[in-house]
């Protein structure tokens, strides 16, 4: 009977668990998922694009707002971007920390090179800080397609503990963005 109990006590865990780690789409959790998006330091001109997305690089390669471009944009419409890392400790799954985010980014600009003044800003960019000891971190920036051109997004609560999945849904899910329709990633530890 003990061990029935036991067997059963563990399948109710291990749904839990399930169930938590669902709370983000798998597709979320890589950077290299999406349609490609290039990222290029603007000082030093170090780039991550497609071909060596997901790589390993120095955690102070990209402490400036990169540029970020997205060759196929459709020129008329408008993009979001969010920048998260979802490897912060202390997080529960589904959690981010959100080092960016900008909305209402015009198509042509994001085709040609996204600078550092265009689109309205939500969160300004805060490089990659990982924590020393917290193991490697992912640092992914997806492209949603605005439903309008004109877009009024909430201002998330916190950078830390920023849940993605509730956010686009608080203020329409798909009938305001569609997405990710684009993303680039790099992984950096401390």
């Amino acid at each position: 009977m003990l061990r029935l109990t036991t067997i059963v006590i563990l399948s109710i865990y291990l749904s839990i668990v399930s169930a938590c780690q669902m709370l983000v789409p798998p597709e979320l959790l890589n950077g290299c998922t999406f349609s490609p998006l290039t990222i290029t330091n603007p000082t030093n001109g170090y780039t991550v694009n497609r071909f060596n997305c997901n790589e390993v690089i120095n955690k102070d390669v990209f402490t400036e707002q990169p540029y970020v471009y997205f060759s196929n944009a459709e020129e008329e419409k408008s993009y979001t971007l969010l920048m998260v890392d979802p490897d912060s400790p202390l997080h529960n799954a589904g959690q981010f920390y959100l080092h960016w985010a900008v909305t209402n980014v015009p198509g042509y600009i994001l085709k040609q090179g996204l600078g550092c003044t265009v689109g309205d800003l939500i969160f300004e960019y805060t490089g990659p800080s990982p924590a020393a000891f917290s193991g490697p971190h992912r640092f992914m920036i997806f492209a949603y397609v605005q439903m309008s051109n004109y877009l009024t997004a909430p201002l998330p609560a916190y950078r830390s503990r920023f849940v993605l999945m509730d956010w686009l849904d608080s203020f329409g899910g798909e009938d305001t963005l569609r997405g990710p329709v684009a993303s680039v990633g790099y992984i950096t530890e401390f």
